[in-house]
């Protein structure tokens, strides 16, 4: 069964979400993106064919739409990795061209580690 893992990026991209959206519209609205992220990634555990490659991004990460945001992510043999939680209105191809060459370097550090504790 598919496993979803957070890096630690992706980690601190929810605890940036959840502050920004607790600061400006409240605890309500802040709990309901992290609900529907939350729901995002338990239908990818179900469904993972429904991330995508964007070759405008990367031809390696894949992206889910997720309340108003996109999970970036990445699968190493059956599990997906969110590797960074980005939002919608950001220009996210953009955005991610200048985070990718760390995102790959983060990756690849990610799967060393996996194969050798494997």
């Amino acid at each position: 069964m598919t496993k979803i893992r957070l890096t630690y990026r992706a980690l601190e991209d929810l605890d940036h979400i959840y502050t920004f959206s607790f600061e400006k519209w409240g605890e309500n609205v802040a709990n309901q993106y992290l609900s529907h992220i939350e729901e995002c990634l338990e239908l990818l555990k179900e469904y993972p064919r429904l991330l995508k490659v964007n070759d405008n991004i990367s031809s390696r990460f894949k992206v889910y739409p997720a309340a108003k945001h996109f999970l970036v992510c990445d699968l190493f043999d059956d599990d997906i990795y969110v590797l960074t939680v980005q939002h919608m209105s950001a220009d996210l191809i953009n955005t991610l061209q200048e985070i990718v060459p760390s995102l790959e370097e983060e990756a690849q550090a990610l799967y060393e580690r996996l194969k050798r504790s494997r």
